[in-house]
């Protein structure tokens, strides 16, 4: 009798273990899975047909028609601030997976010259995706040659030629002339700089002989340099460039060390669980694997440089000293 009383404590207690680890086992299990619940929202920092909005659309696209994301999703423009409106509003979604935004550099710069409190750390990088160079061009019959015909001038009297560098002083168009300036030997404060609404206009003041050159995103201006109306100086990439400026040549060829990606990546709120981070880790490393992706890529003489969460981290981290760096020699650096 003894014998079968301690069998059924036995048994008993062996099931309620079963049970035990059976449920912590379902726990884990659904604890280690996340999948969007809900409509997505991909956050674009500027109005239709900015970079922001141009990245987003490109991206959410593919969501669909690459079956990326089994949830509905939409692309948000908040404008306002350089792209500070979207990822402030971003930051209010702490711990939802269900918005990213597109980042560029000025994420950082903003923070660091005191045009906004946010900085990214406070948010939760998922992955960097391409890499997008400056490129410096003339008007076609410019009596400015060539890369180093600029840095001549440039050391003669930098407040000869005027430079548009884009839609705000600060951003990676005017950092990469500057880093040109530096490298030269040039006081970089003494630059001449212009900025417009957008590129359109600035290539519109370049054609009318407003300006002597201008500082410019290469595929904003791949149609006016097939079309012979402006020639490319340099461009600010490792190497060259395929396709239609595979025939601009590196500043590095010409005698400068000057290389500046105006990045592209996404952002989540922060406090997103590992879970989360790695879903979206998963869409975007299929994304950058795919060939309707890359030939996008390409189309838009875009470089793709995936990572996930912590090479983004670190990505991030490193761009933001260099860009510390840069804006304290304009003299723009807050903190």
């Amino acid at each position: 009798m003894m014998f079968d009383q301690m069998h059924r404590l036995y048994s008993g207690s062996f099931s309620w273990i079963i049970l035990l680890v059976m449920c912590a086992t379902a726990g884990y299990s659904h604890s280690q899975t996340w999948s969007p619940e809900k409509n997505v929202e991909v956050i674009a920092g500027g109005g239709p047909g900015s970079a922001f909005d141009r990245t987003a659309r490109t991206i959410q696209i593919r969501f669909q028609t690459l079956k990326l994301v089994d949830a509905s999703s939409v692309v948000v423009n908040k404008v306002g601030g350089g792209g500070t409106a979207g990822w402030t509003y971003l930051k209010q979604f702490t711990g939802d997976g269900h918005r990213l935004a597109v980042t560029v550099p000025n994420l950082l710069t903003n923070y660091i010259t005191g045009n906004t409190t946010l900085n990214y750390t406070e948010l939760t990088p998922i992955a960097q995706l391409f890499d997008e160079y400056v490129v410096l061009v003339v008007k076609a019959d410019s009596p400015i040659k060539d890369g180093k015909a600029l840095i001549e001038q440039l050391r003669k009297d930098p407040r000869t030629l005027s430079i548009s560098v884009g839609t705000g002083l600060g951003n990676a168009n005017h950092i990469a002339v500057a880093q040109v300036a530096k490298a030269a030997g040039v006081d970089v404060k003494q630059l001449k700089t212009v900025v417009f609404n957008s590129a359109g206009e600035a290539s519109a003041a370049l054609l009318g002989g407003h300006i002597d050159l201008a500082s410019s995103a290469a595929n904003t201006m791949v149609s006016h340099l097939q079309s012979g109306a402006m020639r490319a100086l340099a461009i600010n990439s490792p190497q060259r460039l395929p396709g239609p400026l595979a025939g601009v040549p590196t500043w590095k060829e010409q005698g400068l060390p000057v290389v500046l990606s105006s990045f592209r990546g996404v952002i989540a709120p922060g406090g997103l669980s590992p879970a989360q981070i790695a879903y979206w880790e998963g869409v975007f490393l299929k994304l950058s694997k795919s060939d309707d992706w890359n030939k996008e890529l390409e189309k838009n003489a875009w470089v793709s440089s995936y990572t996930g969460n912590a090479g983004s981290t670190a990505y991030l981290k490193a761009q933001e000293e260099l860009l510390r760096s840069a804006l304290i020699d304009l003299g723009m650096a807050k903190r």
